[in-house]
């Protein structure tokens, strides 16, 4: 068994420092990582990235399977599709917010099949 991380690490590329605590504290907040001990907690905020996206940013495409989960902490994304009256108009078929999960139906499919585009300024994990 391994030991829990310290409460500060070092982002994936090196220059900043990132509150490992404060990570955890802001999943711990969210179902069903409220479930979750301190220091599993602090263990998923180990493998974590920290990224923002900007009003209108393609945040998934359809066409791309996602690399691992997006944890939503702030921000509204909305979920495209293509209309059903065709055209080549978008339309959207849900909004996603803080405290959801987006790339699992990729992932679960094993293929890709969410567009997702940021609606507001996003924080996400």
């Amino acid at each position: 068994m391994t030991s829990p991380p310290s409460p500060q690490g070092r982002a994936a590329d090196g220059e900043a420092q990132v509150d490992l605590q404060a990570i955890a504290d802001r999943l711990g907040s969210f179902e069903p990582f409220d479930r979750l001990a301190p220091a599993e907690l602090l263990e998923l905020a180990a493998v974590c990235a920290s990224c923002r996206y900007r009003i209108g940013q393609t945040v998934l495409r359809e066409d791309v399977l996602p690399e691992g989960l997006l944890f939503i902490l702030s921000g509204r994304l909305r979920m495209l599709a293509a209309s059903p009256a065709g055209g080549g108009v978008t339309v959207t078929i849900d909004r996603l917010g803080a405290g959801s999960l987006a790339g699992w139906p990729g992932l679960v499919r094993g293929r890709p099949c969410e567009h997702l585009r940021a609606s507001t300024e996003v924080e996400a994990l």
